[in-house]
């Protein structure tokens, strides 16, 4: 059995910022702790381990290597979203700026 999947594993920050980078978003990452948020944005998923693949033995018996680099895939799927937006509903941000507001560093 193989498995393919990428040679590294990024964070979901870093996963946040590359995305980011792909949009041109210069805005700011900021991680809440599961605790203080409301349950509206709480995750039902139980994600306390982290899940970690090597896709070492496909790269090494086969030669697997990915098709297109990394960066230019993250391209053409941004491009492809723009290009093909899902139909929802604008979300309501309200609940998400006060939890930021809480979240921020307050001064002296």
């Amino acid at each position: 059995m193989f498995n393919v999947a990428e040679s590294e594993t990024p964070t979901e920050a870093e996963w946040v910022r590359r995305i980011g980078d792909a949009i041109g978003w210069q805005g700011n990452i900021v991680v809440v702790p599961g605790e203080s948020l409301p349950p509206s944005m709480r995750s039902p998923l139980k994600v306390q381990q982290d899940l970690a693949v090597s896709s070492e033995r496909i790269r090494t018996e086969l030669g697997y290597s990915e098709p297109v680099a990394a960066q230019e895939a993250l391209r053409r799927t941004v491009a492809w979203q723009r290009e093909n937006p899902p139909e929802v509903e604008a979300p309501d941000y309200t609940t998400e700026d006060a939890v930021l507001k809480a979240a921020a560093p307050r001064g002296p």
